[in-house]
């Protein structure tokens, strides 16, 4: 990589690795889209300008703006003008900005007549929200890469109107690693779920020097790729990566090293072996994940080859950069014999090499270079990127060249189209994004697809803004009480065309509710207690309906009393008794120490005396809750004093018998906040119990003489609670509920 000048801080890395983008896609129902002429676009609905009349999107004034076909001739545009009640104020390239003659709401109201013309490409008020989806990222007037504008853009800006990303696409970024606290890029990092290769829960990637699984950014030549890839968009801070959302797995396989032969010896670069890439590239696959890097020379080249043809055989797209010339300096060809580079010239079918272009469209000078070897090219010179604080002084952001920097524009140009297109598969990935370039001259004959990446081309129809759904709601939680349930959720990942959705709707056994965009949760009555009951939500939009989230819930009045042999008997309330237990645990001794229900009312938890956690069911049918994980186990040792489930079922704290309150994950959640203000009495086997109280992020722990005493789980401390029984010097009480 090279460096660049311009009103960033400049910095010099030589390092010759890009980015590899891998898939592992959580699957949902495309989009339904309404059928018309694919050659004229005819009576296609767009479904722009219902987006650009979102609460983002307020009109500004009464005007239109209407993007045409660039054969429109003016007569036609004045015919269009005429159909919508308007006057054409002035024609901005293929934008005709429309004046209304007559009332206002008569010109908005003809909307939809004039977005069935075949001529006419989009339909929009003249709002926030133009032709494209700008984000607000402060900085991003400085990443050319991504604009609509030409020669230099990759029109991200369109292709965002139809999705910016998902974080169910993961990206591996095989580099020297990612600063994962990054303000711009902490929101889309990958975080370990499943305990892969041995590698902790909470963990972000893997190590190939260390044989760690914390790797670090020593050089900050991998922080800058990811945020290429993947910078959080459109949160008002820093930069947008060409994904807005992600999954960015750190995988480190180049390291830090002082160069001493630099005329600034004060300047890094990163190296590493072809072993570090082959291994790296194994892990990839292993997680299901995705890699990128190239490296010269020929060394290697079985074991990389393999490496590759796994992960390919896993479904996982290699993205890498073609390198940057002779020492970095002017490019090479590699279609001539003797010159090598790997893993361009790989033969898996599951490679894409990248080589870099400039902001006027040109190959840039340092880029290699092959008809044959070479894909792609895409933006590469002068790209303002993610950066750890001492790389560029205390900048966060710097400008780096590079094919490097080219490779990853393309690794989320992939994200965006599975984003868009979740079934695609690796081979059909890899074709959408060679067909999707714009030709330009300078690289004709020096990459096999005589263009650079155009990811508005690589979504189907983005130019005509078909009607796009949005997908699930994320964070789909449920809480029952008796004969109710309350359904909670997060907005979706991707809005489809309407930048918000419009509303949601929630299904239980009484039918469909509706529900406006800014609600995120509603309470369904009426349920019968001690029966499963199946409740489904989904987001709507202007392109119509996303996929259904289901979430089993089975509604109960009672409780449950939990023996020392973990024989658990309901207890019944107001004549209402919920249902026995099943698939729990059997302890032959005195081992059980607290019973926690999970929200949904399907299961629970038994916490035995070592901390261990034993899952159950409640009633036929229900779903064995999912396997807890992350919590405290100690052997032989009775300390363990009380379990509870937080009220999103997601996360819960085992206390310990000397007031220590300790996380743990259910399923896929990450685990709860420290806790913090707690009592604690070292030595003091005392604790009798914990509880929770809902939405204060305040809770209690229980002595055994019957104290109750506050403490913080991410939220604050709460007042301390009115007096109950209190027995000083006698170990009485043996839990808490409230």
């Amino acid at each position: 990589m090279r460096s660049g000048r311009g009103s960033r801080a400049l910095v010099t890395i030589l390092a010759v690795s890009g980015v590899a983008s891998f898939t592992l896609t959580i699957p949902a129902p495309a989009g339904a889209s309404k059928s018309g002429s694919s050659a004229t676009n005819a009576a296609t609905s767009h479904g722009t300008f219902a987006a650009a009349t979102t609460p983002n999107s307020t009109p500004a004034d009464n005007r239109l703006l209407v993007t045409v076909d660039a054969s429109t001739s003016a007569e036609q545009a004045q015919e269009i003008a005429a159909q919508a009640g308007a006057t054409i104020e002035r024609r901005v390239g293929d934008t005709l900005i429309l004046d209304p003659v007559a009332a206002p709401g008569a010109l908005h109201a003809s909307a939809a007549t004039i977005d069935a013309i075949p001529q006419v490409r989009a339909v929009e008020s003249n709002g926030r929200l133009h032709a494209f989806a700008a984000p607000n990222d402060p900085l991003y007037s400085e990443q050319y890469g991504l604009l609509n504008t030409q020669p230099g853009g990759i029109r991200a800006e369109s292709a965002w109107n139809d999705t910016p990303g998902t974080r169910d696409v993961v990206v591996g970024v095989l580099d020297s690693g990612i600063l994962v606290n990054h303000p711009d890029l902490a929101a889309n990092i990958w975080t370990n779920r499943t305990d892969i290769n041995g590698c902790g829960y909470g963990t972000h990637g893997w190590d190939s020097f260390a044989h760690t699984c914390t790797p670090i950014d020593d050089h900050g030549h991998g922080t800058h790729v990811a945020g290429i890839v993947g910078a959080a968009g459109n949160n008002g801070m820093g930069v947008s990566g060409v994904a807005q959302r992600a999954s960015l797995m750190s995988l480190k396989m180049l390291d830090a090293t002082a160069t001493a032969a630099s005329p600034r010896p004060s300047r890094r670069s990163a190296s590493g072996w072809t072993r570090k890439r082959a291994a790296s590239t194994s892990e990839c696959s292993r997680h299901r994940g995705g890699v990128d890097a190239a490296l010269l020379g020929p060394d290697g080249r079985t074991a990389l080859h393999d490496a590759i043809a796994r992960a390919n055989a896993a479904g996982i797209l290699f993205v890498a950069a073609s390198g940057n010339g002779d020492a970095g300096q002017s490019g090479l060809n590699l279609d001539e014999p003797g010159v090598d580079l790997l893993p361009c010239e790989d033969t898996n079918p599951n490679v894409i090499c990248v080589g870099a272009t400039t902001s006027f469209g040109q190959l840039a000078t340092f880029s290699n270079y092959g008809a044959t070897a070479v894909d792609i090219a895409a933006p590469g010179d002068r790209i303002l990127s993610t950066v750890p604080r001492g790389v560029c002084g205390q900048e966060d952001y710097c400008l780096f060249d590079g094919t490097s920097m080219a490779a990853p524009m393309v690794s989320g140009a992939a994200v965006d189209v599975l984003a868009a297109e979740p079934d695609l598969n690796v081979t059909d990935l890899r074709s959408r994004l060679l067909a999707s370039v714009d030709p330009l001259p300078s690289l004709s004959g020096k990459v096999a697809s005589n263009g650079r990446l155009d990811v508005c081309k690589a979504i189907p129809n983005c130019d005509g803004r078909p009607s796009i759904a949005p997908t699930k709601p994320l964070a789909v939680r449920a809480r029952v009480h008796s004969g109710t349930a309350t359904l909670q959720w997060s907005a979706p990942d991707s809005n489809g065309n309407s930048f918000t959705v419009s509303g949601y709707e929630v299904e239980g056994p009484g039918g469909v509710t509706s529900v406006p965009f800014t609600t995120t949760s509603l309470s369904l009555n009426g349920l019968a207690n001690n029966t499963n009951a199946v409740l489904r939500i989904r987001a709507v939009g202007t392109g119509g309906s996303g996929p259904w989230v289901s979430k089993t819930v089975r509604p109960y009045a009672g409780g449950y009393i939990v023996e020392g042999n973990a024989v658990v008997t309901p207890v019944g309330v107001g004549g209402q008794t919920p249902s026995p237990i099943s698939d729990g645990p059997s302890f032959p001794a005195d081992a059980a120490r607290g019973i926690a229900i999970a929200p949904e009312g399907t299961g629970g938890y038994i916490v035995d005396l070592y901390g261990g956690l034993h899952p159950f069911r409640i009633g036929a049918g229900s779903p064995l809750p999912p396997r807890a994980t992350g919590g405290p186990y100690w052997p032989g040792w009775d300390i363990a004093g009380g379990v509870v489930v937080s009220e999103n079922g997601g996360t819960g704290y085992v206390a310990d018998g000397w007031g220590g309150a300790h996380g743990f994950r259910v399923g896929s959640s990450a685990l709860p906040p420290d806790t913090t203000g707690g009592p604690y009495w070292p030595g003091w086997d005392i604790v009798r119990g914990i509880t929770l109280v809902p939405g204060t992020g305040g809770d209690w722990i229980l002595d055994g003489w019957g104290g109750l005493h506050p403490f913080a789980a991410g939220g604050s401390k709460p007042a301390g609670a009115s007096p109950g029984p209190y027995w000083p010097g006698q170990d009485r009480a043996r839990g808490v509920g409230l």
